[in-house]
């Protein structure tokens, strides 16, 4: 995410040499607030497969995050929740995605009563 100070901007000769992140195009694709388990899954592997600026990106989390997590986003190929803790596995997330769900489902069945 290059949108945010937090997430590295792509140095200007690195641009023309490679490819922009996608989460430079879309920082919104990175956070866990937005969609679900395939877009996180869509996320993860764009980040571990797709980008040329993984390493930048793992040194910039490293370095503003020595101490804690990043919350509520997917940094690096890893997913974070809204506490900072890292889904190290796809089981994890999976788990993670259904527990959101239900926690945002809860508020509109009640309202709805």
């Amino acid at each position: 995410m290059g949108t945010n100070a937090s997430h590295p901007e792509p140095h200007p000769t690195a641009q023309r040499e490679t490819k922009r992140p996608a989460c430079v195009t879309d920082p919104e694709g990175w956070s866990l607030d937005r969609g679900g388990l395939p877009d996180w899954l869509r996320a993860i592997r764009t980040c571990v497969t797709d980008c040329p600026l993984i390493q930048q990106c793992w040194e910039t989390r490293n370095r503003l995050y020595a101490d804690a997590h990043p919350a509520g986003v997917i940094w690096a190929g890893t997913a974070y929740t809204e506490t900072g803790e890292p889904l190290l596995t796809q089981q994890a997330l999976v788990g993670y995605a259904h527990r959101r769900r239900r926690r945002n489902a809860i508020p509109a069945t009640r309202a709805a009563a």
